[in-house]
């Protein structure tokens, strides 16, 4: 789990997609380049250890900040 707390980029990629203000979550304007670097480090991660899926994981990413994200976004 020490891993985790080392790699603060991870935390900061979850982060920047969106922020919840009183009782509704904003999303960022730029989610959408946020989700494709994502998905390109969950392509070319070590194949073994998916170290950025543990992270994920640990992080509880998916909870915190991806349903909140496809609950409030809107497309056009």
């Amino acid at each position: 789990m020490d891993w985790l707390l080392a790699t603060p980029q991870l935390y900061s990629a979850f982060s920047s997609l969106g922020c919840l203000e009183g009782d509704t979550y904003v999303v960022n304007p730029n989610a959408l380049a946020i989700l494709e670097e994502i998905n390109y480090k969950l392509t070319y991660e070590d194949q073994t250890l998916r170290t950025f899926r543990r992270a994920i994981g640990f992080g509880q990413n998916v909870r915190s900040d991806l349903i909140p994200l496809l609950e409030n976004a809107k497309d056009d």
